[in-house]
């Protein structure tokens, strides 16, 4: 569940090389990692019906 929720969130997202704007990427990408944790602890999760993540994953 928070699998798929933080792959709906940071998807798309390129990283250009070692560079300032990657480590921001990272960052983003943890701070997604940690909202999509907080949303399966309340059985929360990015579905099927709202953007790339299928249904069931």
């Amino acid at each position: 569940m928070a699998i798929s929720s933080m792959i709906g969130d940071v998807s798309g997202m390129i990283c250009d090389g070692a560079s300032n704007s990657c480590a921001m990427k990272v960052s983003t990408s943890v701070g997604s990692a940690w909202k999509a944790v907080l949303m399966a602890l309340d059985d929360s999760a990015v579905t099927g019906n709202e953007g790339i993540v299928a249904q069931g994953c």
